[in-house]
């Protein structure tokens, strides 16, 4: 990420401005996370609740300011907000390691997703029970001393079914290496994340990265557009 700075330790609009546009529209992502990095736990994951438009409008030595779009259903709201630097710049030379700091942190996957997405809930719900489905069959019906009425035929739908459900996830899981590392440029433990959270609750989460490089990508062709 690139930031040409002024000599003096102020930040100047004019060095400003350029570094937002290079935030813009190469890292039209980061600017997208971290919109949503500032909306409540439960908007983040809210799926009637869709962020737009996403700038960076300015960076000063204490914080950088963002505008998006919010739409839930017909109803949509500009809103502007500020991300601090914790501790602000000494310097404008600080610009580009705060903000690469702030891009791995934004790009970072949530825990909370797994609870605040109904939709990851569900699935992760789903995946248990494929999990301790084939344990019970495994042990003829039998699971902490219950005994379940299971037939043959039964045991190898639930056996095949687990196994679908897993090589799929585990797909996923590998994809998102290649997207977190070499599309969005995250760091190894950041992809790792990535890998375990996706293959684990599949496509809930695989598709907010998608929507991430799908983000990056777009900002960069309409900034290569003449």
């Amino acid at each position: 990420m690139s930031t040409p700075t002024n000599n003096s330790n102020e930040i100047s609009p004019e060095t400003s401005q350029r570094m937002c546009k290079h935030m813009n529209e190469d890292h039209a992502a980061t600017v997208y996370a971290m919109a949503i990095s500032t909306l409540p736990i439960m908007q983040q994951s809210n799926a009637s609740l869709t962020v737009s438009n996403a700038r960076l409008t300015s960076v000063s030595l204490t914080s950088v300011t963002i505008k998006f779009v919010t739409c839930s259903g017909d109803l949509c709201q500009q809103k502007q907000e500020t991300i601090p630097f914790v501790p602000p710049m000494s310097s404008g030379r600080e610009a580009r390691p705060r903000l690469i700091e702030i891009h791995h942190q934004v790009l970072f996957p949530r825990l909370h997703w797994f609870y605040s997405d109904s939709f990851c809930a569900q699935v992760m719900v789903l995946m248990v029970a494929l999990t301790v489905a084939p344990i019970v069959a495994w042990n003829n019906g039998t699971i902490f001393g219950l005994n379940i009425i299971m037939s043959d035929e039964s045991n190898w739908i639930i056996y095949g079914l687990s196994a679908v459900c897993f090589a799929a996830h585990l797909v996923e899981a590998l994809y998102s290496i290649y997207l977190s590392q070499w599309k969005l440029k995250l760091g190894r433990l950041s992809s790792f994340c990535w890998f375990v959270m996706i293959f684990l609750a599949g496509l809930p989460i695989t598709r907010k990265l998608i929507k991430l490089n799908d983000i990056q990508e777009e900002a960069r062709q309409k900034a290569k557009t003449p």
